[in-house]
């Protein structure tokens, strides 16, 4: 059984950690040769235009890392008491699943799907960056949750 103290750390850890993956995919769209920013693939989705975001595709990014945070914690609490160490090794592996998915969604998913094609040449290197920044947050999310 899950506290609802330690749901509520999975929920609050889950919003950092998602701002540190979103953090680290800014740095690497920095470079020319690939766009992972987030953001703007939200906003493409949900408005069609990648350059009037707006606050709602961060804000919703967090609240599927806060959603996920809680999600990872209770399967975390499935192996009773853990620690940082566990933590951060659980949730790379949960990370690495995740970031799977996700990557193969936006190679083959949303690439194909995206209203104004932006990201209809979705390639490897996205998907790969995809599951760093997933491994990433499970890691930040693990350790956190693991320390408390």
């Amino acid at each position: 059984m899950v506290s609802g103290g330690i749901l509520f750390a999975g929920l609050i850890a889950g919003v950092f950690a998602a701002l540190v993956m979103h953090l680290f995919m800014r740095l690497v769209s920095r470079s020319p040769a690939i766009d992972v920013d987030m953001t703007r693939v939200v906003s493409t989705v949900l408005h069609h235009d990648a350059k009037a975001s707006g606050p709602l595709p961060l804000v919703l990014h967090l609240f599927l890392g806060a959603c996920f945070g809680a999600a990872y914690t209770v399967i975390f609490a499935w192996f009773g008491d853990f620690n940082a160490g566990f933590g951060v090794l659980m949730g790379a592996v949960l990370g690495f699943f995740q970031g799977m998915i996700v990557g193969f969604a936006l190679m083959y998913g949303a690439a194909e799907s995206s209203p104004d094609r932006t990201h209809y040449r979705a390639t490897w290197q996205i998907g790969i960056v995809h599951l760093a920044a997933h491994v990433i947050f499970g890691v930040v999310l693990g350790f956190i949750v693991g320390a408390i």
